[in-house]
């Protein structure tokens, strides 16, 4: 018959020396490095959800607004007579009286002033050129296209949430 060797438990113990427990910490920490790392990544995926649905909204906000004032140019029978500043919006400013980039350096003081408001938007029409398109010079009031730069902002007011729009707009009042 086969021998049965007796080891006793005390013999056992002292041979592990822990390595169980430091693999297991090794783990446990990598883990948790794991957890903490995905809360961090779906607090920022919330941030830039926010984010990203209100610059629709201010991008929505604008297209209202530039419609708004294709609108006014379209609906207008007489053409408008240009301004340096706009005192009772809607009202069209002199392309020359505003520097370029003009619609960058803005504030909201600069829209509230100068600009007509569509809910949260704010829309200018810039006069840009009258193009003649006459054969005949000197004669009869000159026929021909008046051009218009129409810029719209929307804003959010909570955010930082903001869109620029820009369209040209072309009308014959003759």
């Amino acid at each position: 018959m086969t021998e049965l060797k007796h080891i006793s438990y005390q013999q056992q113990r002292h041979q592990q020396k822990g390595a169980i427990l430091a693999a297991t910490l090794m783990i446990m920490l990598v883990l948790s490095l794991i957890g903490i790392t995905a809360m961090e990544t779906a607090g920022l995926e919330g941030i830039m959800a926010r984010n990203t649905i209100d610059r629709q909204l201010a991008f929505q906000s604008a297209e209202i607004a530039l419609r708004s004032a294709g609108d006014y140019v379209r609906k207008r029978t007489t053409r408008p007579s240009a301004t340096n500043s706009c005192n009772s919006p809607p009202c069209v400013l002199d392309s020359s009286a505003l520097t370029p980039g003009w619609w960058e350096a803005g504030d909201d003081s600069f829209w509230a002033s100068n600009g007509s408001q569509v809910g949260e938007a704010y829309y200018i029409i810039e006069e840009r050129a009258f193009v003649s398109d006459s054969l005949s010079v000197g004669h009869n009031i000159p026929t021909g296209r008046d051009f218009y730069s129409l810029t719209a902002r929307g804003k959010i007011q909570t955010s930082s949430g903001e869109a620029i729009l820009q369209g040209t707009f072309v009308k014959r009042y003759n």
